[in-house]
């Protein structure tokens, strides 16, 4: 395995080359207890983001949660567990008629 610093400076030696070309990358560190492939990696990644992805969707078209104006102290918190909990019920329920 290969340590952090020559894994952080391998990142910075593609970060300027693709600089270079006008380019820009984003580099992630996981902690993993098993080493995968890289395709299995980047399989679970797009995997996890789907889901992230899915949820923000719903969030934002079921409760406008992009037009919450609950700022103030733990509000936005509060309120974004109760949605969370709301989904949650309304994914178990069974009733196939409209929402």
């Amino acid at each position: 395995m290969m340590p952090a610093s020559a894994i952080e400076d391998e990142a910075k030696e593609l970060d300027a080359a693709l600089d270079v070309l006008g380019l820009t990358s984003e580099t992630r560190f996981f902690a993993l207890s098993r080493v995968p492939t890289p395709e299995v990696l980047l399989e679970t990644v797009r995997a996890h983001r789907a889901i992230e992805n899915a949820l923000h969707w719903q969030l934002a078209v079921w409760f406008r949660e992009d037009a919450a104006r609950n700022r103030k102290d733990s509000g936005s918190g509060n309120i974004a567990v109760l949605r969370r909990c709301a989904l949650d019920v309304i994914r178990r329920d069974t009733y196939k008629g409209s929402l």
